[in-house]
């Protein structure tokens, strides 16, 4: 059977994709490495404070545009690799990274550096995940092992301190536009993204579960998140 010199053309561009993608190239490629601050403060009641902040990012990755992302789907559909659970790719951090929304310095946390190739990236996807019992600076009392953020705080309500207690395990995608020219190819680049909620309290949500409060929280920090190019 005599096969279609296209389709030949097309099986030879495909491998050599798949090539490129699976055993490296030897073009350079780019240094980026994402950086994580935060902060937190209460709306919608006087007096209101937080004793504990905590967030799980579980994963980081560049998202390519459009015109280039075709190429990445279709190898993979031709030439499936086996992954583990958030794998870490040259495009992806998959380590996870317990933030905590009331350090005092305020000075962003390095988290790791990827190394994509070089390729048009629009935006930064950021992925909220409960922890798993691998996650790195978990306390051992597990208050924080399966969740993705944790608040814990006092509000005064008609002149009662009370306590609030929030509590999120689901996950949650945010995606971050990059502006033309915040990746650099000639220099190493540093992205910080800063989660910084304002989380809206009232005397009816303080009686709420922990886990209805939590994923109110959880909407605020999806609405919160930034992302800047810093000087290295």
């Amino acid at each position: 059977m005599l096969v279609p010199r296209s389709a030949v053309v097309v099986f030879v561009l495909l491998l050599s994709a798949a090539s490129a993608g699976c055993f490296g190239t030897s073009e350079p490629g780019l240094e980026v490495t994402v950086a994580l601050s935060g902060s937190v403060r209460a709306s919608g009641m006087a007096g209101a404070s937080f004793s504990r902040a905590m967030v799980t990012v579980g994963a980081v990755e560049l998202v390519r545009c459009p015109a280039a992302a075709w190429r990445e789907r279709l190898v993979r559909e031709l030439f499936p690799i086996a992954m583990a659970h958030s794998p870490t790719t040259p495009t992806r951090i998959g380590e996870p990274f317990l933030l905590d929304l009331l350090a005092t310095d305020g000075a962003p946390r390095r988290w790791a550096t990827m190394a994509p190739p070089l390729d048009d990236y629009c935006a930064l996807r950021l992925s909220i995940e409960p922890a798993d019992p691998d996650t790195p600076g978990l306390p051992d009392d597990g208050s924080l092992t399966w969740r993705s953020a944790v608040f814990e705080g006092h509000a005064d309500v008609d002149g009662d301190e009370r306590a609030f207690v929030a509590v999120a395990t689901e996950s949650a995608e945010i995606e971050l536009p990059l502006d033309r020219g915040m990746l650099a190819e000639a220099a190493p680049t540093e992205l910080e993204v800063r989660i910084a909620p304002t989380a809206w309290l009232d005397a009816d949500m303080i009686g709420e579960s922990p886990g209805v409060l939590g994923r109110s929280f959880l909407a605020s920090i999806g609405r919160s998140v930034s992302i800047a190019r810093t000087e290295r």
